[in-house]
């Protein structure tokens, strides 16, 4: 092992214990997680970061923790989902349904998030104005929603 780190196509043949395949999106009508965490400990500080894709939705957080007890904290979803990270993120989910390695999604819904993911059709399903500054929020509240809705009425 003293190669080791190793990279791309080497993986396979080093002869490690690894999965075979990505990951599926959900299992069992679950959303399946995966993580990147990194955590320093000290006597006068705990800082600790995270990075997750959950059924391939991004979420970053961040936390300090002083010995007083002071707790500093903070993260990005379920914050926003701008329009070009939507669109990529759906594409990417269609086309996992269209060949078969997501079957918990039905077609239908994510061509509905693709339509309604779009700042105008989501301005006018919200209420709001097109160019409102909280729309890429509203988005990521939306597109949430729709999935788990989809999830638990499939699975």
């Amino acid at each position: 092992m003293s190669g080791l780190p190793i990279r791309g196509e080497g993986v396979r043949s080093a002869g490690l214990a690894i999965p075979p395949a990505r990951m599926p999106f959900m299992r069992r009508g679950r959303p399946l997680k995966r993580w990147r965490y990194v955590a320093v400990y000290a006597p006068d500080l705990l800082l600790s970061v995270g990075d997750a894709r959950i059924a391939g939705v991004p979420q970053r957080w961040w936390a300090v923790a002083l010995p007083d007890g002071r707790l500093f904290e903070g993260e990005r979803f379920p914050g926003s989902l701008s329009f070009d990270e939507a669109m990529n993120l759906l594409s990417g989910v269609r086309l996992g349904v269209g060949v078969g390695l997501i079957p918990d999604v039905a077609m239908y819904t994510l061509n509905k998030l693709l339509i309604y993911a779009q700042p105008a059709h989501l301005a006018v399903a919200e209420g709001v104005a097109p160019d409102d500054a909280d729309l890429p929020l509203r988005r990521a509240r939306f597109v949430r929603k729709v999935l788990e809705s989809e999830v638990g009425r499939r699975g």
